[in-house]
């Protein structure tokens, strides 16, 4: 056995451990999975498919942990996926014509200008009342982060999450779990579009699936009882860290 059959094994484990990151904060779990994926030989345009196979697992997960905190608003939750929707399908068609390079200094140069608004990011207790500007802010918003998520990865969901907090009005909890809503619909429709475009590792992202799918549930857990801010910080390390490594080896 060499070390490159142990490989499905390791992104089972280290899908595991971002996704309960990703559980824990809201978001995030990509910043650890694309550099990964690209470490052990992925393209940055394979990596980003992959994880958005392997994603399913983690929605999974945290949809079973926050399956008591589910929300009622049937037109919000249409509104999501009408936005997730158009948003994949963009993403869908510029991850197969842009050059690998060029998207991988491009997520390096996102993860290092994420870090400062990851350390100021607002954490809703209580629902504030939204009015119709700040939706309207907050729709614009929405709908170019989820393209970027689309082309760059899962990461980029804590600034989704932050989207639901600051302009409509959602608790932390109530933005994780609409931020999955979206996440999952987003990757449906980005997976179906490049199921015959080979950028899918399918071994890796059926094992990251299992992985995301354990610690979805435990990351979520934790963050329903207990609250995010060793995993926040942590992040914030390993964020700096993989932008600098991003940009250095394209």
């Amino acid at each position: 056995m060499t070390w490159h059959n142990l490989l499905p094994l390791a992104v089972f484990l280290v899908t595991f451990i971002a996704s309960t990151f990703s559980g824990m904060a809201g978001g995030g779990g990509g910043f650890i999975m694309t550099p990964f994926y690209i470490l052990i030989g992925l393209s940055p345009a394979q990596a980003v498919a992959t994880g958005k196979l392997a994603s399913f697992g983690l929605t999974g997960g945290a949809i079973a942990a926050f399956r008591k905190k589910m929300l009622d608003n049937k037109k919000f939750s249409l509104f999501i996926i009408a936005l997730a929707i158009i948003a994949g399908l963009a993403a869908s068609l510029l991850l197969q014509k842009i050059d690998n390079r060029s998207l991988q200094r491009l997520m390096g140069v996102f993860i290092l200008a994420m870090v400062p608004f990851m350390l100021k990011k607002r954490r809703g207790v209580h629902s504030a009342r939204a009015t119709g500007r700040s939706r309207l802010t907050g729709t614009i918003f929405l709908a170019l982060v989820l393209f970027l998520q689309g082309i760059l990865s899962g990461g980029v969901g804590a600034l989704v999450s932050a989207i639901f907090i600051i302009f409509f009005g959602a608790t932390a909890l109530e933005a994780n779990m609409l931020k999955r809503k979206a996440s999952l619909v987003l990757n449906i429709v980005i997976v179906v579009s490049l199921l015959n475009s080979g950028l899918i590792n399918y071994t890796y992202g059926l094992f990251g699936m299992a992985g995301g799918l354990l610690g979805g549930w435990v990351g979520s857990d934790i963050a329903i009882k207990k609250g995010d801010k060793f995993a926040q910080h942590a992040l914030i390390i390993f964020m700096t860290i993989a932008g600098v490594w991003l940009i250095a080896a394209a």
